[in-house]
């Protein structure tokens, strides 16, 4: 790192921010996922980020625990609200498809991988 400092949210003075450093969100679910902050993943106690499955995709975090399926968890940053205290993803449909199909099956069953949508826990964790 070449700058004592980086570049983090643009603060536009409304109450509202925009985030600018893209790898920061996946350090916050880490950190909650870690501490089991988020209730219901808090039953895993194995966290292994970027995990490779099927031939060219990776999943942010992979979790698992004995008695449990596996859970694939991957990190959004939302980039649009239009309405207060919830965020948007912009779709993208043909990339999405794409990605997904993938992924089925990445574990040799057949069947597509566990998959569960978390909403507003960036916004729990906005104080990490």
């Amino acid at each position: 790192r070449k700058l004592n400092y980086g570049w983090r949210l643009v603060d536009h003075e409304n109450g509202h921010f925009t985030g600018v450093d893209t790898a920061l969100p996946n350090r916050a679910i880490k950190a909650a996922l870690m501490d089991r902050q988020i209730a219901p993943l808090a039953g895993y106690t194995t966290v292994r980020p970027e995990v490779k499955y099927g031939e060219n995709s990776r999943i942010d975090f992979l979790l698992a625990e004995s008695g449990l399926p596996d859970a694939y968890v991957e990190v959004k940053s939302a980039t649009l609200s239009r309405r207060e205290g919830a965020g948007r993803i912009p779709r993208q449909r043909d990339q999405t498809r794409r990605k997904a199909s993938g992924r089925a099956g990445a574990d040799g069953t057949g069947r597509a991988p566990r998959r569960a949508a978390l909403s507003g826990a960036a916004h729990r964790l906005q104080h990490l």
